[in-house]
């Protein structure tokens, strides 16, 4: 009896094993062409089961014309899931007043001053705290990390790139294809990072939209999800393996510069995106 009880525990009574998370290229990509050096984010839309979902890879500072295709595309959206941490006590909020004023210099404005929010858009993420804590008590993630990728991991480079922008006017479009090549930066490649940052939050998310797929009624449209593009394979995996299948997939643009107004040539534009 006894080892039959230890065996239920095993089979039945023991927490289910965490999903695998899909470490992939962040869902951002720079494109150069004979005319012009863009950043582009992939999107997904995914059938097969009842509500259709829609992914969009979000990059927080951006062209306002990347935001208004984003709205766009969410036009049809029972609902929106959307990123956005839990404040956590400990840390202080920040203070990008400065920022702001410099992306509008350059033509670029921040995801939370562009996108048009209403009921629809629920925010579905974990709160800063707790994954602070599941950082901290890991072995394999360097401490002072944490608070980095938990705050904003690109602040302070943004601030310094554009900085520049207020010198001189030649140096904007050196300014945006600074950001193209920050933002389209590989991942952090800890395995917190993936595990914790990107997998336990995806897994909020995904549990969400089957227990819309559960609800009855259903949703009366697509149930679209606004995440970091760090996140969007791991989120299409995820729900392909809860039986949703790929129907599109996309790219809206995100920042665009002409080699005109870098006066680089395709092949230099590349190199700068490349060096190290």
């Amino acid at each position: 009896m006894v080892i039959s009880g230890m065996w239920w525990f095993a089979s039945c009574g023991a927490p289910p094993a965490p999903e695998p998370v899909v470490q992939s290229p962040s869902g951002v990509r720079a494109v150069i062409d004979a005319r012009e050096v863009r950043l582009d984010a992939a999107t997904r839309e995914l059938g097969g089961r009842s509500p259709a979902v829609r992914l969009v890879g979000m990059v927080h500072v951006a062209d306002p014309s990347f935001y208004e295709a984003v709205n766009t595309y969410f036009e049809p959206c029972a609902r929106v899931l959307y990123e956005g941490l839990l404040p956590d006590p400990d840390l202080p909020e920040p203070d990008d007043a400065d920022v702001s004023d410099s992306l509008r210099e350059v033509g670029l404005v921040f995801q939370r001053d562009a996108l048009v929010a209403d009921d629809r858009w629920i925010r579905t993420d974990a709160a800063a705290a707790d994954l602070r804590a599941a950082l901290l008590a890991r072995p394999d993630t360097p401490p002072e990390v944490v608070d980095q990728w938990l705050v904003d991991r690109d602040r302070d480079a943004l601030r310094g790139v554009l900085g520049a922008a207020r010198q001189s006017e030649r140096l904007r479009g050196v300014v945006r294809l600074s950001l193209i090549r920050g933002l389209r930066a590989p991942p952090p490649a800890d395995p917190g990072w993936w595990e914790v940052v990107i997998g336990d939050r995806d897994a909020l998310v995904v549990d969400q939209v089957s227990s819309a797929a559960a609800a009855t009624p259903a949703p009366p449209g697509p149930l679209c999800v606004a995440y970091g593009a760090d996140h969007l394979a791991d989120l299409e995996a995820r729900l392909i393996r809860r039986g949703w299948t790929v129907t599109a997939r996309g790219e809206l643009p995100v920042i665009t510069v002409t080699l005109a107004d870098l006066g680089l040539g395709p092949v230099q534009a590349r190199q700068f995106l490349d060096r190290p």
